[in-house]
């Protein structure tokens, strides 16, 4: 694969790595599957022992759950107009939320991957983006 065909749009990808994960087997948070389908169609979720039982949607499993935090990384009010940061509470990772002011946070940046280190990852870190300089691009790991 190139270079080219690895660009992609960093929406709100930039993210940095909390001491307390620094361990194995971080939680996956609920996928927010609630319809049960058969091999062609939408079903009612099945009972143990019906036919395809046993679907993602009849689980949950680290229910997804955010938090908005300000600059200084409070946590705020659901009701909060405005934050920078969003914190998955199942993971514990913190999101970028991205702008729409030119800025290196706007939205219609583009970035492929080595861009993605070393210009935006950079100018994150290097500015000490709300308070962290250890702000990263998620990977598949």
């Amino acid at each position: 694969m190139t270079k080219t065909a690895k660009t992609f749009t960093l929406v709100i990808f930039a993210i940095f790595t909390l001491s307390s994960m620094a361990f194995a087997g971080w939680p996956i948070p609920d996928s927010g599957q609630t319809k049960c389908y058969n091999e062609t169609a939408e079903i009612p979720c099945p009972a143990p022992g019906e036919d395809f039982y046993g679907q993602d949607a009849q689980y949950v499993t680290n229910p997804r759950s955010y938090t908005k935090l300000d600059a200084g990384g409070n946590d705020l009010p659901d009701f909060a107009a405005s934050w920078t940061m969003v914190r998955d509470n199942v993971t514990g990772l913190i999101w970028e939320v991205k702008t729409d002011d030119g800025s290196v946070h706007d939205r219609d940046n583009t970035y492929n991957w080595d861009d993605a280190q070393s210009v935006f990852i950079a100018e994150l870190n290097s500015a000490n983006f709300e308070g962290h300089s250890d702000w990263r691009v998620p990977s598949i790991d």
